[in-house]
């Protein structure tokens, strides 16, 4: 098997330095001179090696006094499959987030939440609305519903809900499914998320299901892609 060229093995070690967070964004990366020394490579091959990773959007290259190359803030990876919910992902990531409630009370169920929750059009729900930030960046608008019971769950939104729900119920939540449809942004979430007209979201349709498949919430949520990223992961049973 041919050996891989140096400029590609370097730009592999530096890439992963980046996935692991040894250099964080924003984060100054070794001068030319330094990495010549480290890897003991001429300064072309340490340029090409650069170069890939500023095609990948991984780096950005400044000239100047206070110029060099620095690592771009690149959007986190979320994992739609995990059950523990974005917040507690964000944690593990290091990454400053938080939240606004935009908006909360009781409201006529739209046709799809009813058909979830086997109720009638029109019937009472309890709505919440609530702004994800990530790094200071509006990132995530979530519009959930819930059942009129469970209303005092979805007014306590300074946790992820799945938490809450956890929480109030025990162990009678067991799982989530999203139907995730990529799409343009409407406009609240333009406003809310602060995007242009032109701006595409993730948008993810999800329901939150008790043991017994009854189904506890009904959320919509759209997900800016250049501040977070989602990921599903398939595991064999």
């Amino acid at each position: 098997m041919a050996r891989k060229p140096a400029y590609v093995a370097i730009a592999e070690t530096l890439r992963k330095g980046i996935e692991d967070r040894t250099y964080k964004p924003g984060d100054r990366l070794p001068a030319e001179r330094e990495l010549v020394s480290q890897f003991d490579v001429a300064r072309m091959t340490i340029r090409h090696a650069l170069d890939l990773l500023q095609m990948e959007g991984l780096i950005d290259r400044k000239r100047g006094r206070a110029g060099g190359t620095f690592v771009r803030a690149v959007p986190p990876m979320l994992e739609l499959t995990r059950i523990d919910g974005v917040d507690a992902q964000l944690d593990s990531l290091e990454i400053a987030h938080s939240h606004k409630l935009l908006s909360q009370g009781v409201v006529q169920a739209p046709h799809p939440v009813a058909t979830a929750f086997q109720i009638n059009p029109g019937d009472e729900v309890f709505r919440a609305e609530v702004l994800r930030y990530i790094s200071g960046v509006p990132g995530i608008l979530e519009t959930v519903f819930v059942p009129q019971e469970y209303a005092d769950i979805a007014q306590h939104l300074d946790h992820s809900l799945i938490d809450a729900l956890a929480n109030k119920l025990g162990a009678d939540v067991d799982k989530r499914e999203d139907v995730i449809v990529p799409g343009a942004a409407t406009d609240a979430e333009r406003s809310r998320l602060e995007v242009t007209s032109a701006a595409q979201v993730l948008r993810i349709t999800r329901t939150t299901h008790l043991r017994s498949d009854a189904i506890v919430a009904f959320s919509y949520v759209a997900v800016r892609p250049d501040v977070a990223q989602v990921k599903v992961v398939t595991a064999r049973d």
